[in-house]
Parts: C-alpha cells; sequence; structure tokens
C-alpha cells in the first residue's frame, strides 16, 4: 500500500511537472504572439506614414513642375532627381 503511494505520489508530481511546462510553453507562445502583433500594428503604421510622405513628396515636385521657368539649372536637377527618388520609392512600394 506505501509502494502504490508513493507511485501515485510520483505520478502526480511528474503530470504537475509537465503541466507546468506546458503552461510555461504557453505563456511564452502568447508572448511572442503579442510582440509580433505589437510589431505589425507599428509597421502598418509606419506604411500609412511613408505613404503620405510620398504623397506629400509628389504633390511638392508637381508645385515645383509648375514653376520650372523659375528655376536655376541646378535646381532642375534637383527637381529631376526628386523625381527620379520619387518614381524608384513609388516601384519598390509595388
Amino acid at each position: 500500500m506505501t509502494g502504490f503511494s508513493i507511485a501515485v505520489i510520483i505520478v502526480g508530481l511528474l503530470i504537475f511537472a509537465e503541466l507546468y511546462s506546458i503552461r510555461e510553453i504557453l505563456n511564452r507562445q502568447h508572448d511572442k504572439s503579442e510582440y509580433v502583433q505589437t510589431v505589425e500594428s507599428k509597421l502598418k503604421s509606419l506604411q500609412i506614414d511613408l505613404n503620405e510622405q510620398s504623397e506629400a513628396l509628389n504633390e511638392l515636385i508637381e508645385m515645383i513642375e509648375d514653376n520650372k521657368t523659375l528655376l536655376s539649372p541646378r535646381d532642375v536637377e534637383i527637381l529631376n532627381h526628386s523625381k527620379y527618388v520619387a518614381i524608384k520609392n513609388k516601384k519598390s512600394e509595388v
């Protein structure tokens, strides 16, 4: 009878240890899941910000393009480079 009680205690302790380790694994998985969700949220926010900046840059380029006759040759070079960067940025977004 004593041997059976000891066996039950040992089995109980083993089950408790397994349940505890499973709980720890689930907690770590939950923490990782929350971290991933936070990072995804930040990335979406950054993407929205970048899209807004890209639109603002395109509008600014259009405004400058409308007044291109008033620009110096150096300013025209800067404008052309800005257009190149904006076009390159649009291609990388796709």
